[in-house]
């Protein structure tokens, strides 16, 4: 298993209204790779359930969905919640983003490095997650701290 966020360094934060918040980004991994959990990261104080969606951007199907409740995460951290299993293809287009509630604190523009993963670019507001990137920050950026599980898919058999 491999996470999608390699290195991630929070910076300065900031209160907001209710928005989607995250990185989009082009998979360069093996087509078949199964995203198997979701993950947030908790800014201390933080106590709502926060919705993490993955997308397909050029379709706006959503390839997986979780909810992870912020009132028992740990702080200063990603933290996960499973996910039903959703499958990457090589050189396609994905936002991964999370619905932080008005009132919650997140992560303003952070840098990242992504594994297995490209053009990464921080977007927020986003628009019904289809139909734009909604406003954008940058190459190897992302705001609010999303992350994912990639595991290995089944083994083709002959």
């Amino acid at each position: 298993m491999t996470n999608l966020v390699a290195t991630y360094t929070p910076g300065s934060t900031r209160t907001d209204s209710y928005n989607d918040w995250g990185v989009a980004f082009t998979f360069t991994g093996a087509t078949g790779t199964l995203v198997t959990s979701l993950g947030a990261w908790k800014v201390s104080g933080d106590t709502g359930n926060w919705v993490i969606r993955l997308v397909n951007a050029a379709n706006t199907v959503v390839i997986a969905t979780a909810t992870i409740s912020m009132a028992g995460a740990t702080s200063g951290q990603f933290n996960y919640t499973s996910c039903t299993p959703g499958a990457l293809t090589n050189g396609s287009s994905y936002k991964l983003v999370v619905n932080v509630p008005s009132g919650q604190t997140l992560n303003d523009q952070v840098a990242v490095t992504l594994n297995n993963a490209s053009s990464a670019i921080g977007i927020y507001s986003v628009p019904a997650i289809g139909g734009g990137a909604g406003s954008s920050f940058g190459s190897n950026n992302m705001y609010a701290g999303v992350d994912l599980v990639l595991t290995p898919g089944p083994s083709p058999i002959y």
